[in-house]
């Protein structure tokens, strides 16, 4: 995939093993020679729907000393729960949680701002309380409490130029009709009078094409957070955690005034509590059923992996992405070949494995540290490690968060997962079942067949990698174009037209009302109804 090809131009940044510690390596790296456009332009994301558990925010970056060179270096973070759900091997509906952790992001200015320290613009997870004015022309719908995830029904109108507050921990997905839109209960700056009572707080659309921020305050500077959980805030799939971050390593250490090698990168990592199931693995990687995972234990492993004598877990390892699935257990193993087994960046693709996290111990807990300044006696080099050591103790995170629940040994994978995509095998679009949604024969078989093609060319880019999503898809093309795949439309809209030519007006009344609600009070047309005035 692009995206490996990618990442894999970071040579020292892979999971499993990383060649620039000679250590395990829970995740991968984004920097400036992978993803250079996340250092400014484009934040990275959340990988999936989930809650913010815990998260360490900086008014400025730490600042390590090493011979008298000052080295800036990120130590904020973001870690994100996920519940996946999914069917096991006997068809039953399964969920499993695991987290996804994004290291090293750049630091903001200071308290109550809106800027990052480099004046990049602040994820929504950062605020607590915003202030927005509604810019939308026609004002937005005020709404009752949703029920089951729908948004409720509408108690009022909300001018433009309101002013409008709310927390962003409150804030939720909701449906209205088939979209799912971006709501909090927000109190209302000046209350709205319906009906002689006077309406102060209503649940709005506060999605960014709706509203301007006018002010925030942050979360809690320069400490480490984490949420309870009624404090926990939601973030969807492709939603901002932030930018890459400083850090800053010396380099040439032999030399009286060092040199800078000047890095930014975020470490992403995905974790878990329990071992991942079977049927989590295959979703996640799309396993088909003749591909199989190596699974390692780590055992009393210290994470470092000495070429001299190579340690259990790093032996195993290294069995697992070297031996053939037919080869006997046991099969002598050359341990001078292990760092050149293991440096390549896909090495680990296939193997899950249990360790002691590195976001877990500090220094004085980490055995290895006084073994590399044993084993090599120069002055300069154990001058380096006592720096390392300073910064392990200012990186972990996992102690000081001890109500998540989480020990010192954790289950990691390969993080670029395959996901549930459209393989050949699998999901291929035939004009068979399209033709099953169009019968008319006024639509040929060449047409459908076209349709087909094009869809399968553009379901990896476009993410159509999921039954829900295709699903979604040509449903939602069916209602635009119809059974005769009529690609012309007039745009005229009535919402009293619409309402009395719509089967569900009559059997599904509260998806008739979300769709009256896409329409202004005025009951005038529009001619974008993929705009929800909420």
């Amino acid at each position: 995939m692009a995206l490996r090809s990618l990442l894999e131009q970071e040579l020292i940044g892979q999971y499993g093993y990383n060649p620039a510690n000679s250590c395990w390596h829970g995740g991968v790296h984004f920097t400036l020679n992978n993803a250079p456009h996340c250092q400014k332009d484009y934040p990275v994301v959340a990988i999936a729907d989930g809650k913010i558990v815990a998260c360490r925010l900086s008014s400025d970056y730490l600042v390590s000393e090493f011979k008298g060179v000052e080295l800036p270096y990120s130590g904020d973070f973001c870690l994100v729960e996920h519940v996946y759900q999914g069917k096991d091997e006997a068809g039953e509906d399964q969920r499993f949680t695991f987290y996804s952790l994004y290291m090293h992001l750049a630091p903001l200015a200071e308290e109550n701002t809106v800027t990052y320290k480099d004046s990049f613009t602040l994820p929504d997870w950062l605020y607590t309380r915003i202030v927005v004015k509604i810019t939308d022309s026609e004002g937005l719908k005020g709404r009752a409490d949703p029920v089951d995830g729908k948004a409720g029904s509408k108690i009022c109108g909300i001018p433009k130029n309101s002013v409008l507050v709310y927390n962003t921990g409150e804030m939720q997905q909701q449906m209205i009709g088939a979209r799912s839109y971006k709501m909090a209960p927000c109190t209302l700056q000046i209350p709205i009078i319906v009906q002689g009572s006077s309406i102060t707080k209503a649940w709005v659309c506060i999605e960014e094409r709706f509203v301007e921020r006018v002010a925030a305050n942050t979360l809690n500077m320069d400490c480490q957070s984490t949420f309870a959980a009624a404090d926990q805030i939601s973030v969807k799939a492709g939603d901002a955690i932030g930018y890459l971050g400083k850090y800053h390593v010396p380099d040439k250490i032999e030399a009286e005034t060092p040199d800078v090698d000047a890095r930014y990168q975020v470490h992403f990592e995905l974790l878990s509590k329990d071992e991942p199931p079977t049927w989590f693995l295959k979703d996640f990687f799309s396993i088909k059923d003749d591909e199989t995972l190596s699974k390692v234990i780590g055992g009393d492993s210290d994470g470092y992996l000495d070429d001299d004598e190579p340690n259990d877990f790093f032996k195993a390892f290294y069995e697992a992405i070297t031996l053939d699935r037919g080869d006997v257990p046991g099969t002598e193993v050359f341990y001078k070949d292990i760092i050149e087994g293991l440096t390549p960046w896909e090495s680990a693709k296939k193997v899950y494995a249990q360790h002691t996290s590195e976001w877990y111990h500090l220094a004085a807990d980490k055995p290895f540290l006084e073994t590399l300044i044993s084993k090599y006696t120069s002055p300069d080099f154990a001058q380096l490690i006592e720096h390392e050591k300073e910064r392990i103790d200012n990186l972990v995170w996992m102690q000081e968060s001890s109500s998540l629940g989480f020990g010192e040994q954790v289950w990691n994978w390969w993080p670029i997962g395959d996901g549930p995509e459209c393989s050949e095998a699998r999901t291929k679009i035939t004009k068979e079942m399209l033709r099953k949604i169009w019968t008319v024969s006024i639509v040929s078989d060449d047409l459908l067949q076209a349709v087909a093609d094009e869809v399968n060319e553009i379901s990896i880019i476009t993410k159509l990698n999921s039954k829900l999503r295709l699903d979604h898809f040509f449903a939602q093309i069916l209602q635009e174009i119809g059974v005769r795949f009529r690609l012309e439309e007039n745009f005229i809209y009535q919402k009293d037209s619409l309402l009395r030519f719509s089967y569900y007006s009559r059997s599904e009344s509260y998806k008739a009302e979300a769709d009256d609600d896409a329409f202004p009070a005025s009951g005038a047309s529009r001619n974008d109804r993929s705009r929800e005035t909420s």
